[in-house]
């Protein structure tokens, strides 16, 4: 099936694709309004500073963003998610942890935990760091050859070593959740959600129709199916319908049976036939297509000046429309784009065949 093909089968069943998109809709929107539980979001916040100014903030909340990462990944579960991202650097920079969850107090719970993980394990690594440095400098000091081998330097040495001492003054507190804020579902995501799902759904059902179905989609697929002319449709004139029939039967027939190949209505067309009929003076009349089981009887249009059209029902429903096929002078096979299967058009085709009627066209509505 191709894009326009495709295209084509929307238009025809833009009714059921609209009803698909805005039942969809309408039910993500009622399902956000009233379906989805409320969540409930807790802030808790670790604030890592050094009094002494000799360690850089980015150095500390680098520490606490590698520390927040596994924490984070352990405290989420269970209807919990944690999530922490650092705030813009500042002389006091700040990691925010998020806890969400269906239960207030479970996330200002996981929120508070959380927090107070990451700060007591960065306190643990900056005291490890400060234990570290104290050990190097009581080394220096007791070996005194060093300082005499530094000479003049020994100053700037006992400096680098008293460096690492610094991390001592390092600070990580912890600024806890007090309250949980809900975070109600976003009406206007789950409209957006429903639309585009009942697009998607509309799109393969009437995709799907139309590989099941393979209704009649063009005059090329007439044309495919059989060698019989297109005699009229939306775009031609009843007049230049009858002059069609006309031509194709090679004489005025008196008697013309119209069928369609499904559950079409033909009577109209009937009746815009016999009105262009009468135009042209012909003495013309819609008769009812029944009485014609007796083989024995006549043509039908036994009057000699008239013309008889016989608007039929579905070959499928009734046994009538095969009777008076075969009777009459033509027979005219009505065909709708879309509606009609086309499996369906030519087992119409079969029938009249074996029926032994006279098929002189068709009449196509459609594009």
């Amino acid at each position: 099936m191709t894009l326009y093909e495709l295209c084509g089968m929307v238009r025809r069943y833009w009714r059921i694709a609209l009803a698909i998109v805005l039942a969809c809709t309408l039910g993500m929107g009622l399902y956000s309004l009233k379906g989805s539980a409320p969540m409930y979001k807790a802030t808790a916040t670790v604030v890592a500073t050094d009094p002494s100014g000799k360690v850089a903030t980015t150095q500390l909340m680098a520490t606490v963003e590698a520390i927040g990462i596994t924490v984070e990944r352990e405290a989420s579960g269970d209807g919990v998610t944690v999530t922490g991202a650092a705030a813009a650097p500042t002389t006091s920079q700040c990691y925010v942890l998020t806890a969400v969850s269906d239960e207030a107090q479970e996330s200002i719970a996981a929120a508070n935990a959380a927090a107070h993980r990451i700060a007591d394990e960065a306190k643990g690594v900056y005291a490890e760091l400060a234990a570290n440095g104290e050990e190097r400098l009581h080394a220096y000091a007791d070996n005194l050859q060093l300082f005499e081998e530094l000479g003049n330097e020994r100053i700037d040495a006992i400096n680098s070593v008293v460096a690492p001492n610094t991390y001592a003054f390092c600070e990580f507190n912890v600024e806890e959740a007090q309250e949980a804020s809900t975070q109600g579902s976003s009406l206007v995501k789950f409209l957006i959600l429903g639309l585009v799902v009942g697009l998607l759904l509309s799109l393969c059902g009437i995709a799907l129709y139309g590989f099941v179905k393979r209704p009649v989609k063009g005059r090329h697929d007439i044309e495919a199916e059989c060698d019989l002319p297109v005699l009229g449709g939306k775009k031609e004139s009843s007049e230049v319908l009858w002059a069609n029939i006309q031509f194709a039967a090679e004489s005025e027939p008196r008697s013309i049976c119209i069928l369609p190949t499904g559950d079409e209505d033909v009577r109209e067309i009937s009746k815009n036939l016999v009105q262009a009929m009468r135009a042209t003076g012909r003495n013309a009349s819609i008769e009812a297509p029944d009485g014609f089981r007796d083989a024995e009887m006549g043509p039908c249009g036994t009057q000699q000046d008239a013309i008889a059209v016989y608007p039929c029902g579905s070959v499928a429903s009734s046994a009538d429309a095969l009777w008076c096929a075969r009777q009459s002078d033509a027979t005219v096979v009505c065909v709708r784009q879309w509606s009609d299967a086309l499996e369906r058009f030519a087992e119409v085709l079969d029938e009249l065949r074996l029926a032994g009627s006279k098929v002189v066209g068709i009449v196509y509505f459609g594009n």
